[in-house]
């Protein structure tokens, strides 16, 4: 009986999260990592990096490993092909990245392992995703 509980909790907690869609307002600002690199993102869906690490945000790239990247660029929310709500970043005129470099990050409205619901987040899986290891970004402003 407790498992048939605890399944359908976590039925209707998963049903009620993937329902959250989330909006352009809900990511326009300042977002910050643990390693002090930041994306601002615009009201007119253009974004600028400050010091971002290559081999943590394009990893799977030799030539980014060991540099820190400051970048602009134009920035939508869309789904997937699992269907699942990302950030599409398209760097825009970049000399080391080049002409249009394309990366999209994940994001969710809860941390993954406190369920705190307060607020948005957005990362890039490092490697394998299966090792759940990510480069996290969190709003430090709501004004870029």
């Amino acid at each position: 009986m407790k498992l048939y509980l605890y399944l359908l909790t976590f039925i209707v907690f998963i049903s009620c999260n993937s329902s959250i869609v989330p909006t352009d307002d809900d990511f326009i600002g300042k977002w910050q990592s643990k390693d002090g690199a930041i994306f601002v993102l615009k009201k007119d869906n253009t974004f600028e990096t400050i010091d971002i690490a290559g081999e943590k945000m394009f990893n799977g790239f030799e030539k980014f490993s060991n540099k820190k990247y400051n970048e602009k660029g134009i920035w939508n929310i869309a789904r997937d092909d699992r269907e699942q709500w990302v950030i599409k970043l398209i760097f825009v005129g970049s000399k080391e990245l080049g002409t249009r470099f394309f990366t999209q990050v994940n994001i969710s409205k809860m941390d993954r392992f406190k369920f705190d619901k307060q607020s948005w987040f957005f990362y890039k899986y490092i490697g394998d995703p299966d090792d759940n290891i990510t480069y996290e970004f969190v709003r430090v402003s709501h004004i870029p």
